[in-house]
């Protein structure tokens, strides 16, 4: 595989199929069989995170081929790297709950594999990131739904308070 080949990741949910390109420096995802109204609701969603920082930066929307170029996000591959991630940069991960819910947002499916970092301006600092944007949903001062993080057999439970995970 040259280094332009693309890794591709098919995932096939309920409604329809999502394909991941990871190329060097960007991620397409492009969605399958997926109603305008869910596609609609993605793009919202994708630019809030973007604009905030929450999530990849977005590089390009395509409506024809339901598709989203973004900024590549790293993710934890090791497992003692996965299993020291919570501990550590808990904090982090905090206020970024907090900005997702700022936001009047619940990710709805928050775990290590859908968080990654970006590497900062100072290649030894970085900030977490929250992908899997077909999971997250608006919501109303109404709910008080609890956020799960896990990491393998290990759950995190954080309780949900009025914007404040602290």
């Amino acid at each position: 595989m040259s280094k332009t080949d693309p890794i591709m990741i098919e995932k096939i949910h309920k409604n329809f199929t999502k394909y991941i390109f990871i190329y060097d420096n960007s991620v397409t995802i492009v969605y399958d069989k997926l109603p305008i109204k869910y596609w609609k609701l993605i793009i919202k969603i994708a630019i809030i995170l973007s604009k905030t920082g929450i999530g990849p930066k977005i590089y390009n929307i395509d409506h024809d081929e339901l598709s989203i170029s973004m900024e590549k996000i790293f993710m934890f591959s090791f497992k003692n790297m996965r299993d020291n991630i919570i501990g550590e940069r808990k904090n982090q991960i905090d206020e970024k709950i907090n900005q997702l819910h700022g936001q009047k947002l619940l990710h709805n499916d928050l775990h290590i594999d859908n968080i990654g970092y970006r590497i900062l301006d100072n290649k030894n600092y970085w900030e977490p990131v929250f992908i899997d944007y077909d999971t997250i949903t608006p919501f109303n001062d109404k709910h008080s739904l609890p956020i799960l993080i896990r990491n393998d057999k290990i759950r995190y439970q954080i309780p949900f308070r009025k914007y404040n995970h602290m």
